[in-house]
């Protein structure tokens, strides 16, 4: 499967990722916390998939990203927020 990222400039082998993460990020223009997910790759390198205002989305996004692989799809296209 590959995932294509929020903005739609990167496109990621979900077989050569080693992980996917959440990491709160500095403050939103609204001063909370964003969260980004990253995809790291086994040489260290991480990937931005993408950006999400609540943490209960992105964990959201990475339960959807976790089904389409087990459903064997083809492509993921992350979603905006």
């Amino acid at each position: 499967m590959i995932i294509v990222n929020q903005n739609k400039c990167t496109i990621v082998n979900f077989n050569n990722i080693q992980n996917i993460r959440i990491e709160p990020y500095g403050t939103h223009i609204k001063s909370k916390k964003i969260y980004k997910i990253f995809a790291g790759n086994f040489e260290g390198y991480a990937t931005e998939l993408g950006t999400y205002d609540t943490e209960e989305r992105a964990e959201e996004i990475l339960r959807d990203i976790a089904h389409w692989y087990e459903i064997d799809a083809k492509v993921y296209n992350m979603p905006e927020d």
